[in-house]
């Protein structure tokens, strides 16, 4: 580069120019450091020899307390561990006792001379896991609502809890209907089958005596309604799931209905002996 004064060249010197420049320019920042403590030196005090021991005291006081927690909870689990195994081994044991009387029972009635039948019913009535479901099966369903909830409930509400639906259900819709059996008044062998065949009835389910008079309310008027049809019928179906309710029913109380009940509609009265799925008809314990 080169300076033109009067006609005259001079040259100059690049590095001086740059010189000047990088003279001109801000000069660079320190670099930052970190910082510094106001007290360079540590204000903690030395130790002295009773602290020391204070310390180690502490120390050994805090290693004993927690091995005495962690063998206390040792002792906790192994006397958990020792109920649990004596008590299966005590379930085992009372298993085992009940299989050997079971044995036993098996084996007196095969050497005895009982019947096969008579041998049957004995086992079934003897059998402790049978009586075990059968108990198991009667207390939830005795807990699931009081006993007397429907009949509270058809005191409240009247003798007709329910009306009969304007339509039909179809048949897709319909849930299958219960095929129970039983006999009818003539002492015949028969199930709801056998007695709905080829005709279109009105079935009514009487659980106990309270609804009789519930189920009267329904047929009188179906019958005056139909009485001159041969092809519409009304069956009744009486249901005792006590058995020993159940044998009274047979020897005092069926022969008052068949002699109350006409000829013509005997056959078309049936005792059910027996539990039944009440869900089933959509039944409650007061109808």
């Amino acid at each position: 580069m080169t300076v033109r004064h009067r006609g005259q060249f001079f040259p100059v010197i690049r590095h001086l120019i740059i010189a000047g420049s990088h003279s001109s320019s801000a000069s660079p920042q320190p670099p930052l450091r970190a910082p510094q403590p106001l007290h360079p030196r540590s204000t903690r005090l030395p130790e002295t020899p009773s602290q020391k021991l204070a310390i180690a005291k502490l120390t050994a006081r805090l290693d004993e307390k927690l091995n005495q927690d962690v063998a206390s909870q040792l002792d906790e689990k192994n006397a958990s561990q020792g109920f649990v195994a004596r008590l299966e081994k005590r379930l085992e044991d009372e298993h085992k006792q009940l299989l050997q009387q079971e044995a036993q029972r098996k084996e007196l009635l095969k050497d005895s001379r009982i019947s096969p039948a008579m041998q049957q019913r004995m086992e079934n009535f003897l059998d402790t896991r049978n009586n075990m479901r059968d108990r198991e099966a009667l207390l939830e369903e005795a807990f699931q609502e009081g006993y007397w909830e429907n009949t509270k409930e058809m005191v409240r509400l009247g003798e007709k809890l329910w009306d009969a639906a304007k339509t039909a259900i179809p048949v897709v819709d319909a849930n299958p209907f219960p095929n129970w059996d039983g006999i009818d008044l003539n002492n015949k062998l028969t199930n709801v089958s056998t007695i709905l065949e080829g005709k279109v009835a009105l079935v009514s389910f009487m659980m106990t005596a309270l609804a009789e008079k519930h189920v009267k309310s329904y047929i009188e008027p179906f019958k005056q309604e139909f009485r001159q049809d041969s092809r519409v019928k009304t069956v009744m179906i009486n249901v005792e799931e006590n058995a020993l309710r159940g044998t009274a029913v047979k020897w005092l109380v069926v022969p008052f209905i068949r002699w109350r009940t006409p000829k013509t509609e005997q056959c078309n009265y049936m005792l059910h002996f027996g539990p039944v799925d009440r869900k089933s008809v959509a039944s409650t314990r007061a109808s």
